[in-house]
């Protein structure tokens, strides 16, 4: 047996080895669950008698925890590692097992074993073998509740005949004895959705019918359902589903419902029943099961017959309800942009508009107050544009007077011949003069003066009537 840093990962632990070949066997860690330490660390024992390892950065993980001063220690032949206060031993690693019980060690009351996670790799994995106050030593999956309906092994009798023997728990959950010459005896082994056979380091596990293994690689490592769980179709159940016979399998038996009817009915009422996974006939009975269906095995002398319900073709969603794919997704959501798009811009054309009309309306009562006229008496407000086609581009001037020329025009759509005056000096004055010439002309009728037809006001510019 040898004690020092052995292989954990891509670094080391501090660990007991059985030296053999062609292979060490790890039989103790220290702090399995701890990062792997790199090249260059160290194990000491302190003067103060502290046990640690001291990391390549210089951290110390202690090891041996102890309230005494440990003045020598020994590796023994056993397996054992032991710190002694002179010629008592304060500490030894026979009082924390990892995953393996040697010759001369003792498990006791609510000691365990942990399973490693694989032979290169001794953190703790997913089984433990504890110790129990009523005696049992029980296995069990590590992440159940450790009731007894959760038990895949018990000891249930003590047998002190057995001598020299080795009892590990491996990462793959069997439970093993070794002696010089005899190989590996399994005792037990049952995990979710999965059935083992066979006996010892050649024992092999499969899926149930419609489930995969969770790790291909790992064939302990328990079975999900390869398909997609589908609506429950009542009559259309039969179009999709098909059951799968398997004689001679055991599990977990908590039924939800036992009929007595015969086997040959047994796959088919679970076919029909939207809750059932599996149906196991049994005993003259029909036991339907709902999922999870754990602890399973195959026994040859158990005269019992399993139904699993498969999916055989895509199920139809029921009346009523749609399945959106990711295609479908993508579409919806660039609609919903564009819709959105779509609408912010009719905002925003609405409210432009709504401010055009509104400056526009501001601007024509503006110019329509420019004039108070008597009576029904109306004036026609003209564009520049519409002047300045009307006089061919205020070619023929008639007159000019002292805010502006007068030029001769046709009103657009007929062969009225027009005056069209022009304001020509921007002026507060020139302003003042031409609203009151507009009145003055507005509200005079006479033989000798044309009729004012118009006006045209441009603010900061020019402004002319007709």
């Amino acid at each position: 047996m040898s004690l020092g840093l052995a292989n954990k990962g891509n670094g080391f632990a501090v660990g007991i080895w059985m030296v053999g070949q062609p292979n060490n066997t790890v039989v103790w860690t220290a702090n399995r669950d701890d990062e792997p330490a790199s090249f260059g660390a160290t194990v000491h024992l302190s003067g103060e008698g502290k046990l640690f390892l001291r990391t390549e950065q210089g951290n110390e993980n202690l090891i041996a925890n102890v309230s005494e001063v440990a003045d020598s220690a020994s590796m023994l032949d056993s397996g054992n590692f032991v710190l002694y206060n002179g010629s008592s031993v304060i500490w030894q690693s026979f009082d924390h097992p990892t995953d393996t019980i040697l010759v001369g060690q003792n498990l006791t009351f609510n000691d365990k074993l942990v399973s490693s996670v694989s032979s290169s790799n001794h953190s703790s994995g997913r089984f433990i073998l504890p110790l129990q106050t009523d005696g049992n030593l029980v296995a069990y999956p590590k992440k159940s509740a450790s009731l007894s309906v959760d038990a895949y092994w018990a000891s249930k009798t003590y047998q002190d005949d057995k001598k020299g023997l080795n009892l590990y728990l491996n990462n793959q959950g069997f439970l093993l004895m070794d002696t010089v010459s005899a190989k590996p005896v399994f005792i037990g082994k049952k995990f979710l959705f999965l059935y083992c056979t066979g006996k010892g380091t050649n024992a092999d596990c499969s899926c149930y019918p419609g489930f995969a293994f969770n790790d291909p690689s790992e064939r302990f490592s328990g079975c999900y359902k390869n398909v997609t769980e589908s609506f429950c179709t009542g009559t259309d159940e039969g179009e999709i589903y098909d059951v799968i016979t398997m004689e001679n399998i055991l599990f977990e038996r908590y039924s939800y419902s036992v009929l007595d009817t015969k086997k040959e009915n047994c796959g088919l009422s679970c076919l029909e029943d939207c809750l059932c996974d599996v149906a196991l006939y049994i005993n003259e009975r029909c036991e339907k099961y709902t999922a999870p269906i754990r602890y399973g095995k195959k026994d040859i002398s158990a005269s019992s017959t399993a139904f699993f319900k498969v999916q055989t073709t895509p199920a139809a969603p029921p009346m009523g309800q749609t399945v959106i794919t990711e295609s479908k997704k993508s579409l919806i959501v660039f609609l919903a942009i564009a819709f959105g798009a779509v609408t912010f811009l009719c905002f925003v054309i609405a409210i432009s508009t709504f401010c055009v009309y509104r400056d526009r309306t501001f601007l024509y009562e503006k110019l329509s107050g420019i004039i108070s006229l008597a009576g029904d008496f109306t004036l026609r407000s003209f564009s520049y544009t519409e002047l300045e086609k009307a006089t061919g581009g205020f070619g023929e001037e008639l007159g000019r007077g002292s805010i502006g020329a007068v030029y001769k025009g046709t009103i657009p759509g007929g062969d009225r011949i027009v005056a069209v005056k022009r304001l020509e000096k921007v002026l507060d004055e020139g302003e003042k003069k031409f609203r009151a010439e507009i009145t003055v002309i507005g509200q005079t009728y006479h033989r000798n003066l044309v009729r004012l037809l118009g006006f045209l006001r441009r603010e900061l510019s020019e402004a002319s009537r007709v």
